[in-house]
This record gives structure tokens, C-alpha cells and sequence, in this order.
């Protein structure tokens, strides 16, 4: 049985009329699109970017767009730039904090973390019989990982009128940021670790969510 979030047709909507999204800052694109649906009213995903303490990089990120994609740099307020991957994002905490000051409290944000495919689709199912509108904002630091995961939980719904496109984006971010030995970077926790271990587990995801969302 296939769910939507309450207001999920009101999120679609939102999402559609603020695309494309600011590079960089997809944790506070979500986040702006939730905001917005609670009646939250002007947002921009600069101001939620700023709150959050979100940091972005010097030479931009065009290199990991999905195919397609030209990107969007048209910032309207001064967020903090480094020239260190590791260091730019941002966090589920900031994500969190700036939902609740944007909002004075009226709204708050659950940060989750360390979800398999059975976490992320007991999410999916609470967040469906909420009796109130409910946002997802998930891959807040966009990895191979969790790409794949979202992938495999999109393509569980068995909805491909609402999941075509987002199924289509990761797939081509995870065809875009596989390296030339046929693997994909270690997603770790910290951001930016180098584990064998974790590059195994990471390729395997990658590769199975590929298969599993080619159809």
C-alpha cells in the first residue's frame, strides 16, 4: 500500500514553483518548502541556510549536479565560504535550530540519523499517518549512501507518477559520482573519513539501488 505525507499535493506544488534548488543548500531548500507549507511565510532558502549556519564552498559544486543541471548561485544574503569539501553542508542540528527560530517555536524538526532501508521506511509510514503536515528532509549531506537509500525507499512506493523524477535525479547523481575503478566514495560519519570498509558498503548500496530503480 502506497501513503502520502498530509499535504504532500501542497509540497509538490511548492516544490515545483521554488526549483531549481540553491547549490548547496538542500537541507534548506527542504526546509524552506516545510516552512512554507505550515503557513510560514516569506521564507527563502537563505534565510533558513543562514540560521542553520550552513557553509559553502569556494569553487561551487557544479561538478556533482545531476546530468542536466546548471546549477543556481544566486544568493541573496552572505553565507560563510570555505574551500574544504568536509567543512561545507549542513548539519541536521542546524537544520533543526533554524526551523524552530524562524518559527519562534511554533514548529520543530526531528534530526534522525543512521537509518537502513527498514528505518527509512518506518519513517516514511509515521510521517504518512500524521495528523498534521509532515516534511521529510532527508540527505542533508548528500552522499552515495543515502542516496541509495532514498532510492530504494522511493522505488518501494511503487508511485511512479510522483517518484519518476526524484528517482531520476539520484540515479544520475549516483552515476555522476561514481569514481573510474567502478566504486563509489565512502559515505562516513563524520563526513569526509576514509574507510575501506565503509567504500565496500557504500559501492554495494550504490550498485544495488542502480539495479533496483532501473526499471
Amino acid at each position: 500500500m502506497t501513503m502520502l505525507t498530509r499535504g504532500a499535493d501542497g509540497l509538490l506544488e511548492l516544490h515545483a514553483a521554488e526549483l531549481p534548488q540553491k547549490d548547496e543548500l538542500c537541507g534548506c531548500f527542504w526546509a524552506t518548502l516545510a516552512l512554507r507549507l505550515n503557513g510560514e511565510e516569506p521564507i527563502e532558502q537563505d534565510d533558513v541556510a543562514l540560521v542553520a549556519g550552513s557553509v559553502i564552498t569556494s569553487h561551487g559544486s557544479v561538478h556533482l549536479l545531476p546530468l542536466g543541471q546548471e546549477g543556481r548561485n544566486d544568493y541573496r544574503l552572505e553565507l560563510p565560504v570555505t574551500g574544504d569539501d568536509a567543512s561545507s553542508g549542513t548539519s541536521a542540528h542546524g537544520v533543526a535550530l533554524a526551523v524552530s527560530e524562524l518559527t519562534d517555536g511554533r514548529l520543530a524538526a526531528c534530526p534522525v540519523s543512521g537509518l537502513d532501508v527498514a528505518g527509512v521506511r518506518a519513517v516514511l509510514r509515521a510521517a504518512a499517518e500524521a495528523t498534521a503536515p509532515v516534511v521529510l528532509i532527508a540527505n542533508v549531506q548528500t552522499g552515495a549512501f543515502d542516496t541509495a537509500l532514498a532510492l530504494l525507499a522511493l522505488g518501494a512506493l511503487k508511485q511512479p507518477d510522483r517518484t519518476a523524477r526524484p528517482i531520476a535525479r539520484g540515479r544520475a547523481f549516483l552515476i555522476t559520482s561514481q569514481r573510474p575503478d567502478g566504486g563509489w566514495p565512502e559515505t562516513t560519519r563524520p563526513p569526509g573519513g576514509q574507510s575501506y570498509a565503509q567504500h565496500i558498503s557504500t559501492t554495494a548500496w550504490a550498485a544495488l539501488a542502480l539495479i533496483s530503480t532501473a526499471h
